[in-house]
């Protein structure tokens, strides 16, 4: 269907009509605006269908179509590199402003934002710029090359006391010469080629010379031309053994000057581009598109372009893309202590489009009749806003105190390997005990339900402390801890769907099991009570109240469902890091856990185990399969 949809604008309005009804669908309580948790996984891949749509269209697409079909090309470029640059979020930038805020009718919007404008600037004057400098470079580089080839040139004069080779050579001088030499060659014709700028590397001139000397030798034949072969031949071996190895040590030692000068050019142009700014806070309503033309009907066909856009912004593959970035940004440019995260012209950029996807589902829900572009969290909004709504705070929060927090777990993750046994400070730390940080206070992650954003960044910072290599294993036991103890907290505002947990606990497995059987008792047992304490017992009590009322709970959880699979990876590698005593008390642990956090009889382990009602079997049956394949 995509492929005729460009053809036929009544199928592509229905196509993309019923993927926007689709995401609006999944807000469950529409009364109090739940949101799902934007990590939807394959749940989301309708958004990604969005695109496919847009990009695989047969034929030119309608003209109202123009700004999300550019959108979704550069999100499918993103995705494609598996990486978001700074030209990409400036490009995504661009697009949505004229999406969101296409005009400047006094309706309180403003089309464009301070970094478009810069960069509108810069890419005016950018390319004639660039252009002069390559220019300048190259001419500096020929000047220098010409001054190596002409010291070469005077010492081959000097090694040419009797002026044999300086001259050209003629039929007067030497009879029947231009029969016998094709190619004539002489120090002045050299001196020539250097004045117009002929000569482009040390090694055309090589070419050249030995060419004035095998025409010598080719010329004087027989015994009468002896002494001139003889004398072609010392100042050819002057030449390969002196002159021509100096010049090309010169002609090396300055191309690699001038490599070292233009990487140095291309460090400070990128450091002088100017900083990502995020798009203006805006809310709108959504009219007419009367600028697309056509006829009323034509126009009718046209679905909301505001909601696509949001819908494409909601690609799961983008979304990873986006937290992976903003993970890079924390743990390079913040806490190597070039930056702070409100200052940085990337994270709130990038926070900004974060908060977009979370919100994309409620305005799919009213077909984008009311937009709005959250602030990129550099300024606190009024009490009276927040007051409105509450969500507005979240961008706020999440830069200046969400990823503050972050960033001090990572520090410390970095600071552990260097205090823990085999660390270059553990007898610092064992001598001192003030050199220990002061513990967390993990209260101070909570600040509303509407924590999407930092839950989705910590879970990535705790799979990638967890790879082997990130952390040392003795570190890994102080490490691990800390961080199920941050999520479980920063999660306790945040409703999400199990299947959201899913993603992130087989991503935790996977980093997990690459320890193989290199992964130590004690690595290993911080990581199951860490499971067992602050996941099975609290971090499934999430929403407790909603839980309580509902027929599942913590039994048919993602967390427990993971944990017994983790005790499965674990098995199949061997005894040696999962004896079956031990791991007959991990599973009684976790059993345990799960049964004491369950407030219905009905929903604990032997109750769902032997169930006969469907509803609670099906959603047992994850878990039960886990036991029995162990």
């Amino acid at each position: 269907a995509a492929v005729v949809s460009a053809r036929r604008p009544k199928m592509l309005y229905a196509l993309l009509s019923i993927i926007i009804a689709r995401h609006g669908a999944l807000i469950k309580d529409k009364k109090k605006k739940h949101q799902p948790a934007f990590l939807g996984g394959a749940k989301h891949l309708h958004c990604t269908l969005v695109s496919d749509i847009l990009l695989s269209a047969g034929g030119p697409l309608p003209k109202a179509y123009h700004h999300v079909h550019q959108l979704a090309r550069i999100v499918d470029e993103c995705v494609h590199n598996g990486n978001i640059s700074n030209d990409a979020i400036k490009s995504i930038q661009t697009t949505l402003s004229e999406i969101f805020l296409p005009d400047q009718d006094g309706d309180g919007a403003a089309s464009t934002t301070p970094s478009k404008k810069t960069n509108e600037k810069s890419s005016d004057n950018g390319p004639n710029y660039e252009a002069n400098r390559a220019d300048t470079m190259t001419n500096a580089l020929q000047r220098q090359l010409n001054h190596i080839i002409t010291a070469g040139i005077v010492a081959l004069k000097e090694s040419d006391p009797q002026n044999l080779f300086l001259n050209p050579v003629t039929n007067k001088i030497a009879p029947g010469y231009s029969k016998i030499i094709k190619r004539p060659m002489c120090i002045l014709t050299m001196e020539q080629k250097i004045n117009d700028n002929n000569y482009k590397t040390v090694d055309e001139w090589e070419v050249d010379v030995k060419l004035m000397f095998k025409n010598c030798i080719d010329y004087n034949r027989g015994e009468s031309g002896q002494w001139f072969r003889g004398e072609a031949e010392r100042q050819s071996r002057v030449f390969r053994e002196e002159i021509f190895p100096q010049a090309h040590r010169l002609y090396q030692t300055e191309i690699a000057k001038r490599k070292t000068e233009e990487m140095e050019r291309k460090r400070k142009v990128v450091s002088d581009v100017p900083d990502l700014v995020p798009l203006e806070k805006s809310t709108k309503k959504r009219r007419k598109d009367t600028a697309t033309g056509g006829s009323k009907q034509e126009q009718e066909l046209v679905p909301s372009m505001p909601a696509l856009a949001f819908l494409i912004l909601s690609d799961p593959f983008l979304i990873r893309i986006i937290l992976a970035r903003v993970l890079r940004e924390v743990r390079v440019s913040i806490s190597g202590g070039s930056t702070i995260p409100a200052s940085s012209f990337v994270i709130p950029s990038l926070l900004q489009l974060l908060h977009m996807s979370r919100w994309s589902s409620q305005i799919c829900a009213i077909r984008a009749k009311r937009y709005f572009i959250p602030s990129g969290g550099m300024s606190m909004e009024s009490e009276e806003e927040q007051q409105q709504d509450p969500a507005v705070f979240a961008p706020y929060a999440t830069l200046r105190q969400d990823i503050p927090l972050l960033l001090r777990l990572l520090l410390e993750a970095e600071l552990d390997k260097r205090v823990v046994l085999g660390g270059d400070l553990h007898e610092a730390a064992q001598s001192q005990a003030s050199l220990a940080p002061e513990p967390i206070v993990f209260d101070e992650w909570v600040h509303g339900n509407h924590l999407e954003v930092p839950v989705a960044l910590v879970q990535a910072a705790l799979v990638h402390i967890s790879q082997p290599g990130n952390s040392t294993d003795a570190a890994l036991v102080v490490t691990f801890p800390k961080f199920t103890k941050a999520l479980a907290h920063v999660s306790s505002g945040v409703k999400s769907e199990d299947g959201d947990d899913r993603i992130f606990f087989q991503c935790l497995i996977r980093a997990i099991v690459r320890h193989k059987a290199k992964l130590s008792k004690p690595s290993r047992d911080a990581v199951v009570n860490a499971w067992v304490n602050d996941w099975l017992s609290s971090f499934s009590k999430r929403g407790s109240e909603e839980e309580a009322k509902s027929s599942l709970g913590t039994m048919t959880s993602a967390a427990h469902e993971c944990y017994i699979m983790l005790l499965n990876e674990w098995s199949s590698i061997g005894n040696q890091i999962l004896p079956r005593d031990t791991l007959l008390d991990f599973v009684s642990k976790g059993v345990k856990a799960t049964d004491e956090s369950e407030s219905k009889e009905g929903r604990r382990f032997v109750a769902l185990w032997t169930t006969t009602e469907k509803a609670k079997a099906t959603a047992f049956e994850p878990v039960k399969k886990q036991y029995l394949k162990m």
